[in-house]
């Protein structure tokens, strides 16, 4: 039941969903979902472009730590690690 209203919320585009689902389930392969690197990452993205501060400091991390099937990258990690802070993060 939990996994159907999370998925409902992602499909309307709230971007704390897609963060939940991105990291909860496709990240750790919880919620009942299979672990998937790169769900997780574009869910992630399409949360961090709605101007979510977690998902984009969370992006930063993936990056500067080379996670999650991204290279390892300190401008972009650095590029979201802004974007964050310029959000309240």
């Amino acid at each position: 039941m939990y996994l159907a209203r999370l998925r409902k919320r992602v499909e309307l585009k709230d971007p704390l969903a897609m963060l939940s689902i991105a990291i909860d389930g496709y990240g750790h392969g919880q919620l009942g979902l299979p672990a998937d690197q790169a769900k997780c990452v574009a869910l992630l993205r399409q949360s961090a472009g709605l101007g979510l501060p977690p998902a984009q400091a969370q992006l930063g991390n993936f990056y500067l730590n080379g996670a999650m099937g991204l290279d390892q990258n300190e401008g972009r990690a650095l590029k979201y690690y802004k974007e964050a802070a310029e959000g309240g993060y």
